[in-house]
């Protein structure tokens, strides 16, 4: 049976994952211009966009 919830705490959580996974696709981009077989990546920008992301999903699996 399903779960009633606010739509304002739905509509905060979709927000949140849509933003924290633009941000991690942000991180993660490739120019398409790019000519090279080797990308400079920084990655402690990874990390923190992967837990960002992570810690949203999280909140959104603990809804029943």
């Amino acid at each position: 049976m399903p779960t009633k919830y606010k739509a304002n705490h739905i509509r905060r959580l979709h927000e949140e994952a849509q933003a924290r996974c633009n941000n991690l696709l942000d991180v993660l981009n490739v120019p398409t211009t790019f000519r090279s077989d080797f990308i400079e990546v920084n990655g402690c920008e990874i990390r923190m966009a992967v837990d960002d992301f992570k810690s949203v999903l999280s909140e959104i699996r603990r809804l029943k």
